[in-house]
């Protein structure tokens, strides 16, 4: 589960500067409910 933690954290930085292709990964994430960040 760390090597996924650490794989989100470097795509979020990399979706952040507007990479499209790290901004679909980072969807299939939420769509699959991986790293949804409970407030």
């Amino acid at each position: 589960m760390n090597d996924h933690n650490n794989s989100y954290k470097w795509i979020m930085k990399v979706a952040e500067q507007g990479d499209s292709e790290a901004q679909f990964l980072i969807a299939r994430m939420y769509e699959k409910g991986e790293q949804i960040v409970q407030s």
